[in-house]
């Protein structure tokens, strides 16, 4: 999942020795086909967004490297007019009239204390020269399963130790 389409990714199976500066998050239930993870809270540029923790609870998060997986904090904290949705991403904005933008912070607390920050090029998805949309799609109720998705984790490391039941995140990615 490298950071852009020059650059290429690996994937490692068996122990080959993880790299000592990974932040383990507890996978919450691995007898599924799903990786579960104990998603709490989410921050926008360092403030906590009021999102009710049955949302993360109540039908679960899983770590997804297929999928792109915030919608609703990151449009309160823009101003900028959403242009149309075209695809599953359905926030996107027509960002032709900036000559700069400030991409926000955005950060996952999961359980275990473990806080993944997330690189810029992980929050918004270029569809032209001018237009982008976030990679994010939002829930339309508490019972839908929650997406930490590839695109979030493209400049992470991710170690997924099963037999251990935990994923564990760090710099230095693709």
């Amino acid at each position: 999942m490298p950071a852009r389409s020059s650059s290429t990714g690996t994937l490692t199976f068996g122990n080959s020795g993880a790299p000592s500066n990974l932040k383990f998050v507890p996978m919450l239930n691995t007898k599924t086909t799903f990786y579960f993870l104990d998603l709490t809270t989410i921050y926008l540029a360092g403030r906590k967004l009021s999102i009710s923790p049955t949302t993360f609870s109540t039908a679960g998060t899983i770590i997804d490297s297929g999928t792109v997986g915030l919608a609703d904090g990151f449009l309160s904290a823009y101003d900028e007019v959403p242009a149309p949705s075209t695809s599953v991403l359905d926030t996107y904005y027509d960002l032709s009239a900036y000559t700069t933008v400030t991409v926000p912070t955005i950060s996952f607390l999961f359980g275990g204390n473990v806080t993944v920050g997330i690189d810029p090029s992980g929050i918004l998805f270029p569809t032209s020269s001018s237009q982008f949309c976030l990679a994010s799609t939002a829930n339309s109720a508490a019972s839908d399963v929650g997406i930490f998705g590839n695109f979030q984790q493209k400049t992470l490391e991710a170690v997924y130790d099963v037999a251990g039941g935990k994923v564990g995140f760090g710099p230095g990615g693709c």
